[in-house]
């Protein structure tokens, strides 16, 4: 992308990030026992979707992360390159989460929520600018 045009290689790059989220593949796995035909790629079980959000997007260092209504789990921060940078279990329902993450650089990252049974349930990006 380097030697591209510079709208070209941004347009590629948010591509990329969009096809790299992070991603719950126990969701594409069928069940045993059930050999009903579904598409390829389709999820085995639907999973709810939520109103996680995050603000303020962009960020100067510090996000909230308004959780929806009676989650419990852990909330995961991840760099662009899927590494753990920040994490909190909550097992309250509904209290927005804070993060601090002044010392991260610029860049995008990922906040990821997983049910107490270990599945995302969630994921939403948000960028950091210093």
């Amino acid at each position: 992308l380097a030697g591209e045009d510079p709208a070209e290689a941004g347009v590629a790059a948010s591509d990329a990030t969009i096809l790299l989220a992070p991603c719950d593949v126990d969701a594409f796995r069928e069940p045993e026992g059930e050999s009903e035909e579904k598409p390829v790629g389709t999820p085995a079980t639907a999973l709810p979707k939520t109103a996680m959000k995050i603000s303020p997007n962009p960020s100067t260092g510090i996000i909230q992360v308004a959780l929806p209504p009676g989650f419990t789990g852990m909330i995961t921060v991840l760099n662009n390159y899927g590494q753990k940078i920040a994490n909190k279990t909550t097992d309250k329902t509904g209290a927005p989460v804070n993060f601090q993450l002044e010392r991260q650089p610029s860049g995008l990252y990922w906040v990821t929520l997983t049910d107490t049974d270990r599945r995302i349930i969630d994921s939403s990006r948000f960028a950091l600018i210093h």
